[in-house]
């Protein structure tokens, strides 16, 4: 009959451990520059880091816009620039949720960067 009680015990103590564990990871919240709406890709290179091509795609994994931008470094490591990029995101998936037709270099990024 101990036996049968402990071996309760700890499966009671394994089985709340984890839920708790897994309601603690449902609380962590995503840093302010991720959207919820999509996410945006940088291609860049090295040797030209002032030329870059911006992507921007829905949660559907579909490219909604597209920009080459020249004359910009991005600093990946400032929220400010991950912020810009998020607004700049948003905005095109609201294009094109209005108009599903895809869109390339209408310089909303550029437009948020150069000063």
């Amino acid at each position: 009959m101990n036996a049968k009680l402990i071996l309760t015990t700890a499966l009671l103590i394994i089985t709340s451990s984890a839920m708790f564990a897994q309601e603690r990871y449902k609380k962590a919240k995503a840093p302010r520059w991720v959207s919820e709406k999509g996410f945006w890709q940088i291609e860049s290179n090295i040797h030209t880091p002032q030329n870059n091509i911006v992507y921007f795609y829905n949660n559907e994994n579909v490219l909604v816009y597209k920009e080459n931008v020249d004359g910009v470094v991005f600093d990946l490591q400032k929220k400010s620039v991950k912020m810009r990029l998020k607004r700049a995101l948003e905005a095109a998936i609201v294009a094109w949720n209005r108009d599903p037709v895809h869109q390339n270099d209408q310089h909303w990024i550029t437009m948020l960067f150069k000063k």
